[in-house]
């Protein structure tokens, strides 16, 4: 299976947008464009790099946490059993 989005231009209110379709079929929206020459010329020119990121983010989501949320969990569990 291709693990790569595939892209294409729709028309919406006002403009053009990018729709995203994910392996998983999982849809998402981008931008408003001006014309739909503007959607196709950043599906030719940004997309793959934007894809690239998106896809190393998820990857990275999985192994990192937010220390700040987890100090917070901690204080608050103290506050409750100290009162």
């Amino acid at each position: 299976m291709n693990a790569t989005p595939s892209f294409r231009p729709v028309p919406c209110k006002g403009g053009w947008q990018i729709v995203v379709t994910w392996p998983d079929a999982r849809t998402e929206q981008l931008g408003i464009y001006s014309s739909e020459a503007d959607a196709v010329r950043w599906i030719s020119s940004v997309s793959e790099k934007w894809a690239h990121k998106a896809l190393v983010g998820k990857q990275r989501s999985h192994h990192t946490f937010d220390g700040r949320a987890i100090v917070q969990l901690i204080a608050e569990r103290l506050t409750t059993v100290f009162r």
